[in-house]
C-alpha cells in the first residue's frame, strides 16, 4: 500500500498534467487558424509578393501607402461610417425589440420567430435578394414608390451617395436579431422583485425602463457594442455581393479594398498590410471599450437581493 504522502504527490502531478493537456486542442486550433495567419500576414506586409514567384522585401512601403494613400483614407472613413451607423441602428432596434420580446405574453414568442429569421439566412442569399429588390428597373422598391404617387426612380445601389448606406441598412437588418437575442436574454435575467418594488412606490413603466431596465442591461450594451464595432471592421460579403465596391469606389470599405488589392490586383503584400491593420484596429477598439466601460471589472448586479 503506497504511503499517503507519496500517493498525494502522484495524484497532484497527474491532475497537473491533465490540466495542461485539456486546453491543448483549443490552443492547437488557435495557433493554426489565428496565430499562424497573423504572423504570415505580418511577414507579407513587408513584401510586394504577387502570390507566385519570389518574395521581395520592400520594407515599410506598404505601411507608408496605407497611412498616406488617399484611397486608404477614403476606405477608412467609409468603414468608420458603416461602424457608426451600424452601432446606432443595431443598438437602438436590438435593445427595443429585445426588451419588448422579453415579455411573458404568448404572442411575443410567435413574433420572435419572424424577428430572428434574418439571423439564420446566408449572407450571400441576403445580398442577392436585397440587390434585386433595390434594382431600379425590376426591383420592388421603385414600383412601391410609384404607387405612392411619387414619380421618382430610386437607384440606391447605383448612387454614389446612397449605396454605402443601402448596404449598411441590409447589414443592420441581418444582425439586429442577434442583438435582440442578447438584450432579450439580459432583460429576462433582471430580478422581477426590482419591478415589484418600483411599482409599489408608484413608478411608471417609463420610469422602470429608465431606472431599472437600462442600468441593469449595461453589460449587454457593452457586449453588443464590442461585437458591432469590431465586427463592422470586417464587413465584406454583402459589399462584394451587392456592389463589388461600386459604383466607382463608393462602397469600398477597408475589407473590400483588402480583397481587391490582395486577390483582384495580386498585391498580396498590400492586402496583408490592410488585414493586419484591421486586426490591430479591432483589438484596440475592443480593449478600449472594455477599459472605458469597466467591463473587465464586471461586478454582480444581484448584490443586496
Amino acid at each position: 500500500m503506497p504511503e499517503p504522502g507519496r500517493f498525494g504527490k502522484r495524484r497532484s502531478f497527474a491532475d497537473t498534467l491533465l490540466g495542461l493537456m485539456l486546453p491543448l486542442p483549443a490552443l492547437l486550433l488557435l495557433t493554426i487558424f489565428v496565430v499562424v495567419p497573423v504572423v504570415l500576414a505580418a511577414v507579407l506586409s513587408f513584401t510586394n509578393w504577387t502570390g507566385a514567384g519570389p518574395v521581395h522585401y520592400i520594407g515599410l512601403a506598404n505601411w507608408s501607402q496605407l497611412f498616406s494613400g488617399s484611397a486608404s483614407h477614403s476606405a477608412f472613413l467609409r468603414t468608420l461610417t458603416v461602424a457608426a451607423v451600424s452601432w446606432a441602428v443595431q443598438i437602438s432596434f436590438g435593445a427595443g425589440i429585445g426588451i419588448y420580446l422579453a415579455g411573458r405574453r404568448r404572442y411575443r414568442a410567435v413574433l420572435a420567430i419572424f424577428f430572428f429569421l434574418p439571423m439564420v439566412l446566408s449572407s450571400t442569399a441576403i445580398g442577392i435578394v436585397w440587390a434585386n429588390l433595390m434594382d431600379p428597373n425590376f426591383g420592388a422598391l421603385s414600383p412601391l414608390i410609384h404607387n405612392l404617387g411619387i414619380h421618382f426612380t430610386l437607384d440606391l445601389l447605383g448612387s454614389t451617395r446612397l449605396a454605402l448606406y443601402a448596404v449598411t441598412a441590409v447589414i443592420c437588418w441581418q444582425f439586429i436579431p442577434f442583438n435582440t437575442m442578447l438584450f432579450m436574454g439580459g432583460r429576462r435575467q433582471i430580478p422581477e422583485v426590482l419591478y415589484e418594488a418600483a411599482q409599489l412606490d408608484g413608478a411608471s413603466a417609463y420610469r422602470c425602463l429608465r431606472s431599472i431596465t437600462i442600468p441593469q442591461l449595461r453589460y449587454s450594451f457593452v457586449t453588443a457594442s464590442v461585437l458591432i464595432l469590431v465586427g463592422s471592421l470586417g464587413y465584406f460579403d454583402l459589399f462584394l455581393v451587392m456592389t463589388n465596391g461600386g459604383p466607382g469606389d463608393a462602397t469600398q470599405v477597408l475589407a473590400m479594398r483588402m480583397y481587391q488589392l490582395g486577390f483582384s490586383s495580386a498585391q498580396i503584400g498590400a492586402g496583408s498590410t490592410i488585414a493586419l491593420g484591421l486586426a490591430v484596429l479591432g483589438l484596440a477598439v475592443g480593449l478600449l471599450l472594455v477599459w472605458v466601460t469597466g467591463f473587465g471589472r464586471m461586478r454582480s448586479q444581484r448584490e443586496g437581493l
